[in-house]
């Protein structure tokens, strides 16, 4: 089921606030830049790793993720958050 615009919005802005927090934004935008074809291959597996996730109690919000990473403007929407914050 595709995440509701307002939901991914949410996701990409408190992913970019501890991106920025920890000072990465340079090296996660290349990052995502580069594996940028891949966001479907990793949504995926985040559904394979989730049972993991759950037997290790950090499942919160990887369903939501795997569902957001399906559609590749996901990772394009953070690139222009971080690039943004950079300003």
């Amino acid at each position: 089921m595709p995440v509701a615009t307002e939901e991914r919005e949410t996701l990409v802005e408190r992913l970019a606030q501890r991106i920025e927090a920890w000072g990465l934004q340079a090296p996660a935008v290349l990052l995502l830049e580069s594996n940028k074809p891949f966001s479907f291959l990793g949504s995926q597996m985040l559904l394979l790793c989730q049972p993991i996730f759950r037997a290790l109690g950090r499942d919160q919000g990887i369903s939501e993720w795997a569902d957001a990473l399906e559609d590749r403007s996901t990772v394009e929407q953070i690139i222009r958050r971080l690039e943004a914050g950079a300003r």
